[in-house]
């Protein structure tokens, strides 16, 4: 279905829904604070969202992928020296 709409003077549009995207969430619940820093380091190589990088799935797919929420790294202290963070992906 695409969305629909009809001008003042009766003339039916019909939008365009674009591209679709495919974003890929992962959350590391209890990550070693080695690991975040690993982490950290990456987006300071890809700058963020500015770069892409080859992102391998759990069964071996590759994507091209960019880090999305590299302005707003979400992360939560769960145990000392372990963190809770979330990396949203947009994958090619």
């Amino acid at each position: 279905m695409q969305p629909v709409d009809y001008a003042d003077g009766g003339d039916l549009y019909v939008y365009d829904k674009g591209v679709v995207k495919d974003y890929r969430s992962l959350t590391f619940h209890s990550l070693p604070e080695d690991d975040l820093i690993n982490y950290l380091t990456f987006l300071d190589a890809v700058e963020g969202s500015k770069y892409t990088f080859t992102f391998t799935d759990t069964d071996g797919l590759t994507y091209t992928a960019r880090i999305v929420n590299s302005d707003n790294i979400q992360s939560a202290p769960i145990v000392t020296g372990r963190e809770s963070v979330t990396i949203d992906l947009l994958l090619d």
